[in-house]
């Protein structure tokens, strides 16, 4: 009786469960957290019997990815990793970003609070006086 409900639903189940799986994008998660969301999507998969094959599950991975990271999908594709692999490198690519960023948000600040990198500049050779208008004749 049991089994039977749980069968007659499987299908809408595994039907939900596999759009949820391919439709999944990082947004504004980290690596971390996007990796443990899409390997929770691939595990209720594998419980109503549809495993996620560990190339599948990289490829879903890389094709949802937030556009920051589309410059390591090529790479990443190309080396044949598995999950593990291919977020390991995302993570390394994630604390890259942070430090350009970082580093380009430190420089901004030097440059807003030193003077001499203003654009302040003055002609020490302009007058008060106003132009002369020619002479009509």
């Amino acid at each position: 009786m049991i089994s039977n409900h749980f069968q007659s639903n499987r299908v809408p189940r595994v039907i939900y469960l596999s759009h949820a799986f391919h439709t999944m994008t990082q947004g504004d998660l980290s690596i971390s957290d996007y990796g443990q969301e899409m390997k929770k999507a691939a595990d209720a998969l594998r419980d109503v019997g549809q495993p996620i094959p560990e190339d599948t599950l990289v490829l879903n991975l890389l094709r949802g990815l937030n556009p920051r990271f589309l410059s390591s999908v090529d790479y990443i594709a190309g080396m044949n990793l598995d999950f593990a692999g291919a977020l390991n490198q995302l993570a390394i690519k994630e604390l890259r970003l942070a430090n350009t960023n970082k580093v380009a948000a430190s420089t901004a600040l030097i440059a807003s609070t030193n003077p001499s990198y203003g654009s302040s500049c003055r002609s020490s050779t302009s007058s008060s006086a106003p132009p002369q208008q020619p002479s009509g004749q």
